[in-house]
């Protein structure tokens, strides 16, 4: 976010900090005996009673009654650990020496605002920030804090300083709900007003990672420190033109993609896990597959302290000023403070304790400085210096991780396969986990090409995390794993190998499920049909096509319906094809994508030609680019009365034109039966015939995941009943 400095000085604001007076005359001996001396009462400091935490350039306030509240707490953690160096690159950037704060955290905007009159999200006065975090919300990221430091910093405020911060989140966010003109977007840059900056947050999420992207970190800071940086805005060359033309290309993939892949990472790294520590340097070499400056992503708890070249970073990010095809970066872990959080409403990796004594596991953005793509790293080296045992992953791979640990080890051999299981202490039956873990992989290599040697870590003392890359494994769990979990996680074997495009990014979710529920029976389609009706009914706005996932995927609620709509696609088609199909499928799709860019489509083809279903390609399609499930309804409808036979025409659509197999039975007054007709829907209405051994009374349409519906037709004065169950 943004923050525009605005100084406002209050002589007289609606509270001050007092001090102690005395009245006394300094020019008399007799002032200490003979003249009395009168004292003012001392006037008691409003926060005198607030909780208090010290960093190197801030002493940070907060008040006792959010002390134990832990949504609060979190935010504070949070803060700390990189509030000193946000604080530091900023002041560097902008050509000022970080001086000693005092940063005042209120609970909440209400309670800050109750004290200070402010339109905008900070108060600020001299060395002293007043600000908030909303200890209700289940973001960490301090994003007001942020802009308040550089409203601090350079004496501005404008809708940029505000909306800055946001870049924190640029490659790892839902595309933005509102609609929002270039034009428009120029008006908000220049505005003071942070409740309609708040409302197009994500639209100048768009405008800020643009800017940074195609014309260089240094032009984003310079309209940073001036009143209304809309004008400078469209001095720069082919703004609005190349606004779009960014817009459309992030939006249509590019947020997953990214600007270009990495070639080679080199990465040496010196590890204390007693001190919860570690210094370290790499190298990251980038192949750019478009003109547009790199962004850099992290963990909040590394310190980049040199690059070569001048940078901005803060707690998420680290923004080169040059674009440069290798880059260097020295830099520190500190993670002295885990878990960041104990609260289960946030995410697994914030209550996760990366470094402990006996199992630590260090990975992507927790390992150093990482260029946000989905492209295989074809290469590299890490090395790690550590008292304990340490497990490094291989490459290619889409992913770098580290785990070291007290461990110790079985080796297996399946199918030609090296199989390395490590395990910690904290395991009580680490010989059946063993068992199961080869029982899964003895599975699972029946779908996909297998490397020669995999490692598999098993733990308990950093909680509760998944964690992937190359051909290992790592996973920790306060429960015991079983086969079946075991072999949930192994799909990563496979997807840690092969790149995924955009619209395939659901299939990292959701292909692997028909494979899990033909090892334990437990993936069922009623079941996935029902989970995702009820959440179609719940959350109507959160449905979207499976080929936007990747633009959806960060927001909880959307995601939840993508993944139940996800299961119940894969378990369907699967259904259709058969379980020895799909197994083939699988097998000839990943020998042909191995270390390549794969494209589902394809295995949807493959899969028609294995289970010698000619119709499975058009499902794929359709389930993939259509929202919610299929919506019948019946139209055109014609009763013919023959004897006592009654032949009923009509036609069956479906609303949102999908393609499916259906069938359909009729129910005679008497309850005598139809024979059923079967059919496949191709996304076109589609014309049937049923002849009933007496008067009609009910149709029930039936054969896929459809939308419940019941409803009445009349055909010649009979109302027949239709059932879509």
């Amino acid at each position: 976010m943004k923050v525009i400095f605005i100084v406002i000085l209050i002589v007289f604001s609606t509270f001050c900090i007092g001090k102690n007076q005395t009245q006394t005359p300094t020019n008399s001996k007799k002032t200490q005996s003979s003249i009395p001396t009168q004292t003012v009462p001392e006037v008691k400091s409003p926060y005198s009673n607030w909780v208090k935490n010290e960093t190197r350039y801030f002493t940070i306030y907060y008040p006792p009654s959010v002390a134990n509240y832990e949504k609060f707490m979190a935010k504070i953690r949070f803060l700390l650990t990189g509030i000193d160096y946000t604080y530091e690159s900023y002041a560097k950037v902008f050509g000022k020496e970080p001086q000693k704060l005092e940063l005042y955290i209120y609970p909440s905007e209400d309670d800050l605002k109750l004290d200070y009159s402010t339109d905008l999200p900070w108060y600020i006065e001299g060395n002293k920030i007043f600000t908030f975090l909303d200890k209700d919300l289940n973001n960490l990221y301090p994003f007001t804090v942020e802009s308040a430091l550089i409203a601090y910093l350079t004496g501005k405020v404008n809708g940029l300083t505000l909306a800055f911060p946001s870049i924190a989140d640029a490659y790892f966010r839902s595309i933005p709900r509102e609609s929002v003109s270039f034009s428009d977007l120029l008006k908000l840059a220049d505005s003071k007003d942070s409740m309609e900056i708040y409302r197009y947050w994500d639209n100048m999420g768009d405008l800020i990672i643009f800017l940074i992207s195609k014309y260089g970190t240094q032009e984003v800071l310079k309209l940073l420190q001036i009143d209304e940086p809309s004008q400078e805005i469209l001095k720069l060359p082919n703004v609005e033109s190349e606004y779009q033309k960014f817009i459309d290309w992030f939006w249509n993939g590019g947020i997953f993609t990214g600007i270009g892949k990495i070639e080679e990472i080199n990465l040496s790294l010196k590890l204390n896990e007693y001190e919860r520590f570690y210094l370290a340097n790499s190298s990251i070499r980038l192949h750019y597959l478009l003109d547009y400056y790199p962004v850099f992503f992290k963990s909040s708890l590394i310190n980049v302290q040199k690059m070569n070249t001048n940078y901005l970073q803060n707690f998420f990010v680290v923004i080169p000023f040059e674009k440069r095809e290798l880059y260097f970066f020295n830099y520190i872990g500190n993670f002295t403070i885990q878990p960041i959080t104990t609260d289960e409403d946030f995410g697994l990796s914030v209550r996760a304790r990366p470094i402990t004594r006996n199992f630590t596991v260090l990975y992507s953005s927790y390992l150093m400085p990482i260029f946000p793509t989905n492209k295989l790293i074809m290469k590299g080296t890490i090395k790690v210096e550590s008292k304990n045992q340490a497990v490094i992953s291989d490459f290619p791979s889409a992913d770098i991780l580290i785990a070291t640990g007290n461990f110790k080890k079985f080796t297996g051999y399946v199918n030609g396969t090296k199989v390395n299981f490590y395990y910690t202490p904290a395991i009580e039956s680490p010989s059946k986990a063993f068992r199961d873990a080869l029982e899964a992989v003895k599975f699972s290599k029946g779908y996909f090409i297998y490397p020669k040697e995999i490692n598999i870590i098993y733990g308990k003392e950093i909680g509760t995390a998944w964690i992937f890359a190359g051909s290992t494994i790592v996973l920790s769990s306060e429960s015991t794993l079983n086969a079946n979990n075991f072999l949930w996680f192994l799909r990563y074997i496979f997807f840690e190998k092969i790149e995924l495009k955009p619209k395939d990014s659901w299939a990292l979710y959701s292909i692997w499920v028909p494979v899990c529920g033909a090892h334990s029976g437990k993936f069922s389609l009623e079941y996935a049909k029902e989970m995702y009706k009820t959440i179609l009914k719940e959350l109507p706005n959160t449905d979207h096509p499976l080929v936007d996932f990747y633009k959806y995927g960060p927001s909880p609620p959307d995601q939840r319906t993508l993944l139940y709509k996800a299961h119940l696609t894969t378990l369907f088609i699967s259904s259709q094809a058969g379980e020895k199909a799909y197994r083939e499928a699988f097998m000839e799709f990943s020998k042909k994508y191995l270390y390549k860019e794969a494209d589902f489509d394809e295995f949807a083809r493959i899969l028609a030609e294995k289970s010698n279903n000619p119709n499975i390609p058009l499902m794929w399609h359709t389930w993939t680019i259509k929202k919610a499930l299929p919506n019948i309804t019946v139209e055109n409808a014609q009763l013919i009365k023959n004897g006592n036979n009654y032949t009923l025409k009509l036609t069956i659509v479906d609303k949102n034109g999908f393609a499916f197999p259906f069938k359909v039975e009729g129910i005679t007054w008497q309850g005598r039966r139809t024979e059923t007709v079967k059919a496949f829907y191709t996304g076109k209405p589609i014309e049937i015939e049923l002849v009933f051994p007496g008067q009609p009374k009910e149709l029930v349409i039936y054969g896929a995941p459809m939308l419940d519906k019941n409803f009445n037709i009349e055909v010649d004065g009979v109302k027949i009943s239709i059932t879509v169950p």
